[in-house]
Parts: structure tokens; sequence; C-alpha cells
């Protein structure tokens, strides 16, 4: 057969056949040459930048999602029977996941990620960083990260090792806004958490009552916590007096504490309510929960929320916590 000398056409001509090859296409034969990828570097500058998921785990990953939200995803990794070519359908999500075989995955995945940022224009919107994986290179991966993006959409952080407390911290301090954050830590942590929209934290008991009222989530769950009915009392009155968490939406603290709704109500002006359709509120996420009966308090502005106190985390989706009582509350 012979040969098809692409880039020895004419440069229009060039273009033509590159608009016709998919994400997976231009990336790959960009890495031909640094004269190719020269040449597909000027032909994507025509093009938007492509939102990227990045994964630090066993496999550090890069995921890039083209116009057609196809996603297109590149794996480093250290085990040879890993290697291969995998698609993957879930409804009308399409992903296609190659996974390369690299002496050093972590160097390798940052080159990689360098050179599809450079070859056709990306940028960082999702991050799972597990912070196990590379302990001694976590650091550098913090400045690395945040040298490319200093605002997330997405950040989930995972660490189950009480000595990696100051790079979790190390990062958080990095980070200009986050709309989603999640947290899954082990005991033992201090953090100050960045501004954010969307805030879980799976270990929340380092959260204090002084910290809990700085926070300016508009959505808030947090598991595990260790405040007490007084500090949910304080809470509720901080609220009613506009003095904290005034850009709050919903929030929902699971404790191991049981009922202390008297506790909790003491000295807060309320009405009693069992209205449908809080109800209903409340039985979706990210409350979940049965409402019997709520409390309504009146922020100084003549802002609304409901108060519901559970003798149940979520049963139904969380058995582990079903043990656990939970404070939810729905500004509306």
């Amino acid at each position: 057969m012979t040969p098809f000398h692409l880039f020895q056409l004419p440069i229009l001509a060039i273009e033509n056949v590159l608009s016709m090859l998919d994400t997976y296409g231009l990336i790959n034969i960009s890495l031909g040459s640094s004269r190719i990828k020269k040449i597909v570097t000027t032909f994507s500058r025509l093009t938007p930048n492509l939102p990227v998921d990045l994964f630090l785990t066993d496999k550090p990953g890069i995921s890039v999602t083209d116009q057609n939200k196809v996603h297109w995803s590149y794996y480093l990794t250290s085990y040879q029977p890993a290697v291969g070519y995998y698609k993957y359908i879930n409804g009308s999500a399409i992903t296609h996941s190659t996974y390369i075989y690299s002496g050093n995955p972590l160097e390798e995945w940052m080159k990689l990620y360098d050179h599809i940022k450079r070859a056709i224009g990306c940028y960082i919107i999702h991050v799972d960083f597990d912070f196990d994986y590379f302990p001694s290179q976590n650091k550098r991966i913090i400045d690395w990260m945040t040298t490319q993006n200093d605002s997330f959409d997405t950040l989930n952080v995972l660490s189950t090792q009480e000595e990696d407390s100051g790079h979790v911290q190390y990062l958080m301090s990095k980070i200009k806004a986050c709309r989603n954050l999640s947290l899954c830590v082990t005991d033992g942590y201090q953090i100050e958490i960045p501004e954010t929209v969307y805030l879980t934290i799976t270990n929340s008991k380092f959260i204090d009552c002084e910290q809990f009222l700085r926070l300016r989530a508009q959505e808030i769950l947090l598991i595990r916590c260790s405040l007490t009915n007084q500090d949910f009392n304080r809470f509720l009155k901080s609220w009613m007096a506009g003095e904290s968490h005034f850009e709050l939406k919903k929030l929902k603290i699971g404790t191991s504490i049981e009922d202390g709704t008297d506790e909790i109500m003491m000295g807060v002006p309320h009405e009693v309510t069992t209205d449908i359709d809080v109800a209903e509120v409340m039985r979706r996420g990210p409350f979940r929960i049965e409402m019997t009966r709520g409390y309504n308090i009146t922020r100084s502005d003549g802002k609304v929320a409901t108060v519901c106190v559970s003798n149940h985390f979520d049963k139904e989706i969380r058995p582990e916590y079903s043990r656990s009582g939970c404070l939810c509350m729905w500004v509306h």
C-alpha cells in the first residue's frame, strides 16, 4: 500500500483532514513529532478549549470531554496487564479509555497533560485527589496542579493518613475558589475550608462551632460531625440574626447525638410545620429523611427556613449511618 504523506499536503488540505479527526485522533497524531504537534496546535486554536478531569490514584488519569460530550481518557500504569484500550457505554455517556504503560506514571501523567494542553487546548474542571498513592510527591503535585488552575468546578480529596493533614491544608490554601468541594479525611485533621458553593465532608469531626459558623457554602453536608446540641442552638440563633451562613440554602449535619430537639430549639422563636410540600423536599437529596414535624424560623430580613431533627441520618442509602441522627435545614 502506498503511504499517504498527510503533512506534505498544503496547509488547507491538512486542516481539512484534521477537521475529520475526533479528539482522540488529534491527541494521538500530535504525539508523532514536534512538527505534527505544532500543526495540530495551530489547527486547534480555531476551536474552544476542552474541559479536563484529573485523577490522582494508583493509575493517574486524564479525561478530556469533547464538544459531543464524549470522554477520552488516558491512564498511566506500571501494571503491564492493564495496558490497552477500552470503550464504556452507560446510557448516552460514552468513554474511551486508553491505559498506557509507564515506569514513572506520575511524571508521565504530568507530561501528557502538558502536551494535551499545548496541542488541543484544555482546562481543568474536576480533580479526584487521593493523597495516599504518592505521599512523597503530594506537595509537588499540588504546586503543579494549582499552577495550571487555582479555581476548580469540582475537587474531591481523599486521605486516610493523619500525616497528610499539612498537605491537605496546603492544597486548601492554594485554591482561590472551588464550586464543589468534597473532603474524606481521617481523624486528627485541622483544615480551613476555602470558599465553595457545595461542601461535603465525610469525616467532619474536626469542624468545631467557630469554624462551622465561618462556612459560607450554599449547600453543606457534614457526616460524623462532633457539634453538640448547644452548638446547633447557637447556629440557629446566629442565622436568624443574620450573623452567619447568609448564603446557605441547604444543610444536613450527621451526628451521633440522639434526638435533642428541645435543647436545639431552646430560645429559638419558631412555628411548628407539617407542610406536605416541605416534607417532600426533605425526602429528596441532600436530605433524604422522613419529616413528621419541622420548625419554621425567620431571619432578620424575613427569609424563612425549615429545620428538621431526625433520629436517622439516611437509612435508605447509608445503612452504616442508620443509627445516627441529623439536623436538616432548608432555606426557602
